[in-house]
């Protein structure tokens, strides 16, 4: 039976290097160790060699078997390995033999084969405990349950456009999960990722149902930017366009005409009616207030740094800039919505910024009542 200990020796150590003495070892005893050692590949990262004394001067002749270092090369052979007298640590399933003759004793050194570990994708703390990555707001809102699916909307999917990227993203899975359903009743198998999203989607179609419901909300209540205005007049038109070409399909029935026709009818009466809506002031940031007051102190230092010479009170009023900077660019990201246009959100970041400028060249003068609080129209139930 293999010595179970010194067979972890060599499987579980983190040591790149580690010598084992063979004393005392018959043919059956150290092919059977050796099975064990290395049957399967090790698993651990990097580099390793494993030195095994097999024999040496008349001092420790005596508890050698003469023919171990041959036992030793028909074991390892069997299982893979290939006698180079070349190997080094950049070498797996390889061995060579080696008189070392300062100190008169005979090695075989092994390269084993190895495998790199599984990796988990978790992420620990300094006491091992696992710490949960945060999940994307992409995957949030598709593997959440329906309850919890509407409060994160009214908090951090506020406006039309990111309602529309919302109710696209919803339909992409829509599309995923029915492709999936095609393939298991064919029979097919899906991949792990595929599965594991499978599994795990949560009320895909109730979520796009309650978006296209808010959507409606924000179009009939006149909340939509001019931006936004004119991206739904654009798509209302597209969608009269091709009613158009299928009205002018040959063959097309009565019924289908008449119900296209109807449907025409109804855009058209939105797309006049959206048209005349005016557009909402441009939505402050979430933390628009606090942002305002903090660029109001951030501009003049700014201005200041510039400077090609600094007096000491200057300095002094310098050294804050830095926490200042810090604190802004928190509050900014938290100003952020989920599935907003990076592009408009830092056109109101910069508008937010130009405001809190002209505060600080206007002292005494405060932020416009209303910006990032409840009675903005950021936050008007829709």
């Amino acid at each position: 039976m293999a010595d179970h200990a010194k067979v972890k020796i060599i499987r579980e150590t983190v040591e790149d290097e580690i010598t084992v003495d063979l004393a005392g070892y018959t043919e059956a005893s150290v092919t059977d160790y050796l099975k064990h050692c290395f049957g399967k590949p090790i698993v651990k990262d990097g580099t390793m060699k494993v030195t095994f004394v097999v024999g040496g001067g008349k001092l420790v002749r005596q508890k050698y078997e003469d023919k171990l270092p041959s036992y030793v090369a028909a074991a390892l052979t069997s299982l893979g390995y290939n006698d180079d007298r070349t190997a080094d640590k950049s070498c797996q399933k390889a061995f060579k033999h080696q008189h070392d003759t300062s100190k008169n004793l005979l090695f075989v050194h092994c390269f084993p084969e190895l495998e790199a570990p599984e990796v988990d994708g978790n992420e620990y703390d300094e006491d091992g405990e696992v710490v949960e990555i945060p999940k994307s707001p992409e995957e949030r809102v598709l593997i959440t349950d329906l309850e919890e699916f509407k409060v994160l909307v009214q908090l951090k999917v506020n406006s039309y456009h990111q309602l529309k990227k919302l109710q696209a993203h919803l339909k992409d899975a829509q599309k995923f999960l029915t492709d999936c359903e095609t393939r298991l009743s064919n029979m097919k198998q899906l991949t792990a990722e595929e599965q594991d999203k499978f599994d795990n989607y949560d009320s895909i179609a109730e979520k796009i149902t309650f978006v296209n419901k808010e959507l409606q909300k924000l179009v009939e209540n006149g909340q939509l930017e001019q931006f936004e205005i004119e991206d739904l007049l654009k798509f209302l038109q597209e969608r009269v366009a091709m009613m158009e070409e299928q009205l002018e399909t040959s063959g097309i029935s009565e019924k289908k005409k008449t119900m296209l026709e109807t449907e025409m009818d109804k855009l058209c009466a939105q797309r006049q009616a959206s048209a005349n809506k005016d557009p909402i002031d441009p939505r402050p940031l979430f933390r628009e207030q606090e942002l305002r007051q903090l660029y109001s102190k951030l501009g003049p230092l700014k201005d200041l740094e510039k400077l090609p010479k600094h007096t000491r009170e200057q300095v002094d009023k310098l050294a804050n800039m830095g926490d200042l900077e810090e604190r802004v660019d928190i509050l900014v990201e938290q100003s952020r919505g989920w599935f907003e246009n990076a592009r408009r959100f830092e056109e109101r970041r910069k508008r937010c910024e130009a405001a809190g400028r002209r505060m600080g060249k206007a002292p005494g003068a405060k932020a416009k009542a209303g910006g990032g609080n409840k009675e903005n129209a950021w936050f008007k139930k829709r």
